[in-house]
């Protein structure tokens, strides 16, 4: 089985970012959340990164992987390697919510996309960023 994949940003500089599938530790790597569809299949693939205070950031640490997220517009692309397949994606919409909205979570099988969450404002646990893109190709 399948235990990581890629996500590249190109706009925001993350380039080859190792996502665990399954994975418990947010300062290891980003992680795709339990339960959610993988990459490319119908359904809501959901990944979870860590952010931190910008002064804390380096591109490419685990600790403050989705730090540019904050950055993210509708618009642009998000490439995902996934057993080794590329699927590029569109984003279309970037939201804050409260860390108890679990909406974002939620399985829509009519379509394919992909959510990317982080804690906002950068250093707190106070909102979640939430990033929300369809599949393209």
């Amino acid at each position: 089985p399948i235990k990581y994949f890629t996500l590249t940003y190109p706009r925001l500089d993350i380039y080859g970012a190792q996502v665990e599938i399954n994975g418990t530790d947010l300062k290891q790597n980003a992680i795709h959340y339990p339960g959610t569809a993988f990459p490319g299949n119908f359904g809501n693939s959901v990944i979870f990164g860590h952010s931190s205070l910008p002064i804390l950031y380096k591109p490419g640490s685990p600790i403050t992987i989705f730090n540019p997220l904050v950055k993210a517009k509708p618009g642009d692309k998000i490439i995902v390697n996934y057993d080794n397949k590329i699927f590029r994606y569109h984003i279309r919409k970037t939201s804050e919510v409260s860390p108890k909205n679990l909406e974002v979570l939620d399985q829509d099988y009519s379509k394919k996309h992909l959510t990317l969450i982080t804690c906002v404002p950068l250093g707190t646990y106070w909102r979640r960023l939430v990033v929300v893109a369809d599949l393209i190709n």
